[in-house]
């Protein structure tokens, strides 16, 4: 080897052992921000709740220590407002502080426990981050109504022969003092919820209604509900908007195989929120919830005579106000604007309206202004994933029915939530107790 040939060889390795050293540098230097950024983090999950195996970078959380540490500490999970999906949203204690307050009857349970019929207000260690229940609100059963001390507190009834009333009791005060309300228009959340007996994967049904209540109800120590009332014996509370929402009808007209898949055993939630306001009459960001169940036995054999049983009641509270027509509306005279959904002209409304109701007349179709944006979204009760999103340009449809009664019907358009940020196709939301009976003759 020549003298220039080991100068060269030298030169490559002081290059290499100095690559080496500023390669080895550098990775103590990205060593030393991780485990920075890793103290600062204390190595704890973040806030989004997972599903199934974590990976990073393709490495299973078998195979990585500090991640299957983190799963060991995801012990709770807490459903959406539909109960769980494939075992349900999973958080740690340190998850749920962020989460906190939550509802005392947010469905929640620990990790491996059977069924959905789970809430926060049952675990102890959950204590400093559930609300508590209101000790001086309940909600009674009975297969009476309540008015005039008929009703007995009962906790099971059946599809062949119960009838079902519930009453919301307020201990030692009234109804606006205890969950804050005043003046006309008041409104309640009511949570209407059937859970199947068996399977562990299977959603509650849910649904929400608000009911709205005039100043002399909310000075009341107690609001009477029917839920399955005889049509002999309802209760009949018309409220000022007169939509039906002493009577939760939605109960009679769920009995399908969508909502009760088979004959057996069944639970039937029912749970009254508020939202709290301070002193001043603002909003908190907190509600005052109470809820009760009880235990339903169905039988596939009697699904259409509660049906129709439940079209009974409700024909007979649209007659209880057919014959104080309202006045009509000042959108009879206005002139409609442009569709806020493209497409949605006021005949293609009428199309859709007329498969809900084929032996009407329609007389006017009006399309109000929309309320802002052309479409609003509803989160799930929980606040967790929306719930659907509503067109808020409302129509009004004037319509004059086979036995001659005319009314006029707003509805208005919607999509329900089909998960990972998409929505499903278009609706028109058509509820009967919306009807407001008017004066044919007004019509002209």
């Amino acid at each position: 080897m020549t003298v220039k040939q080991s100068k060269f060889f030298l030169f490559a390795a002081l290059l290499l052992v100095s690559h080496a050293v500023v390669h080895a540098q550098l990775g103590g230097l990205l060593k030393s921000v991780k485990d920075k950024a890793k103290d600062k983090t204390s190595g704890k999950p973040e806030s989004t709740p997972t599903n199934g195996a974590n990976t990073t970078n393709g490495v299973s959380s078998s195979e990585n220590p500090v991640l299957n540490k983190k799963a060991e500490e995801l012990k709770w999970e807490m459903g959406s407002s539909k109960g769980y999906s494939s075992g349900g949203l999973r958080y740690d204690m340190e998850m749920l502080e962020r989460e906190k307050p939550i509802p005392p009857y947010q469905h929640i349970r620990k990790v491996g426990e059977p069924g959905v019929f789970h809430f926060a207000k049952d675990y102890p260690e959950l204590n400093t981050i559930a609300d508590p229940v209101p000790g001086n609100l309940a909600i009674d059963f009975s297969s009476a109504p309540f008015k005039g001390g008929a009703g007995v507190p009962a906790s099971a009834f059946n599809s062949s022969t119960s009838h079902i009333y519930a009453r919301l009791r307020v201990t030692g005060s009234t109804v606006a003092e205890v969950l804050k309300l005043t003046g006309d228009l008041s409104k309640l959340k009511v949570h209407f919820y059937v859970y199947p007996s068996d399977g562990d994967d299977i959603h509650p049904w849910e649904h929400q209604t608000v009911i709205i209540l005039n100043a002399a109800q909310i000075k009341q120590s107690s609001l009477d509900f029917d839920i399955k009332p005889s049509p002999d014996n309802i209760t009949r509370y018309i409220n000022p908007t007169d939509r039906f929402d002493f009577y939760l009808s939605q109960f009679p007209f769920i009995h399908s195989n969508q909502f009760f898949t088979k004959s057996g055993n069944y639970k039937i939630g029912i749970k009254v929120a508020a939202e709290l306001k301070d002193d001043w009459g603002n909003p908190t960001g907190k509600q005052l919830e109470v809820m009760n169940s009880f235990d339903y036995t169905f039988d596939v054999k009697d699904a259409k005579s509660v049906y129709d049983e439940g079209q009974v009641v409700m024909k007979s509270l649209q007659n209880g106000i057919k014959f104080s027509p309202k006045p009509l509306p000042k959108e009879w005279k206005l002139p409609s604007v442009a569709p806020a959904v493209t497409g949605y002209t006021a005949a293609k409304y009428n199309q859709l309206y007329n498969n809900y109701y084929k032996d009407v007349k329609i007389i006017k179709t009006y399309l109000a202004p929309a309320a802002g944006a052309p479409w609003k979204v509803i989160m799930s009760s929980d606040n967790l994933m929306p719930s659907y999103k509503y067109c808020t340009q409302t129509v009004f449809f004037f319509v004059k029915d086979a036995s001659g009664n005319c009314y006029y019907h707003p509805c208005d358009l919607r999509q329900d939530y089909a998960g990972g940020g998409t929505y499903g196709s278009i609706y028109m939301a058509v509820f009967d107790e919306e009807k407001v009976y008017i004066n044919c003759a007004e019509m002209k």
